[in-house]
């Protein structure tokens, strides 16, 4: 079974483009960092703190540890979790929260946590569960990552940051970068949209182009009636 962790202090490291250094496997930072989205498992309000899907699963046999670990790191949603992530880094919390943000489209926030108001118990390293499977696009959404286990109390939240997801910007930002290009093509354009904007999201796309649409009418209409109309 990988190495339990306590609940004792040790220095913070800063993000960099490479991992950034963990603590030793026996401690577990003063303050971490929980990356929250509507959609997860895990439900939090600032009153009642963060609680885990899963509160009767007893991870008392290493197979039991990994089958259930491994299905949360991989984000599986058919098996009820009894983790909770957060990270020992701000500045890779912050990097997280905004990939989290354009990926599924929600408004995500990054939550510090002190860690001497956790309850006693278990806390586990990604990096030991996973082992040989760190490999892969998605490895550095792991770095630094713990799994505290049921629970985080309201006492151990120290500060709420949020980071909105503007569907807008990334339309407007797509259409800027390409039509540099001169495609015109107005099936490109749709494909193209729906490849890069993230799933739940096709309403606010279609409301955006008639939003467009009815500008450029407008204007259009405007110069027809000045210009044209005599």
């Amino acid at each position: 079974m990988p190495d339990t962790l306590s609940s004792s202090t040790s220095a913070l490291s800063t993000a960099s483009l490479s991992p950034p250094p963990s603590p030793s496997p026996t401690s577990i930072p003063a303050l971490v960092y929980r990356v929250h989205r509507p959609s997860s498992q895990t439900r939090y309000t600032p009153t009642t703190g963060f609680s885990a899907k899963n509160h009767t699963t007893i991870l008392n046999h290493t197979s039991c540890l990994s089958r259930f670990s491994l299905a949360h790191l991989n984000q599986q949603t058919n098996i009820s979790s009894p983790f909770i992530s957060v990270y020992d880094n701000r500045a890779h919390a912050d990097a997280v929260a905004n990939y989290f943000a354009r990926s599924y489209g929600e408004d995500t926030c990054v939550v510090t946590v002190d860690t001497r108001h956790l309850a006693r118990g278990p806390v586990f390293r990604a990096k030991d569960l996973l082992k040989e499977g760190m490999g892969g696009t998605d490895e550095w959404l792991h770095w630094g990552e713990y799994l505290v286990m049921y629970r985080i109390p309201p006492q151990a939240i120290r500060e709420e940051v949020k980071y909105t997801f503007n569907v807008n910007l990334i339309v407007i930002r797509f259409i800027v970068d390409n039509l540099l290009s001169l495609r015109a093509d107005a099936g490109f354009y749709t494909t193209a949209l729906q490849s890069v904007l993230p799933t739940g999201v096709k309403d606010k796309i279609i409301l955006t182009g008639m939003y467009f649409a009815f500008c450029i009418g407008s204007v259009g209409l405007v110069y027809f009636c000045l210009f044209e109309v005599k």
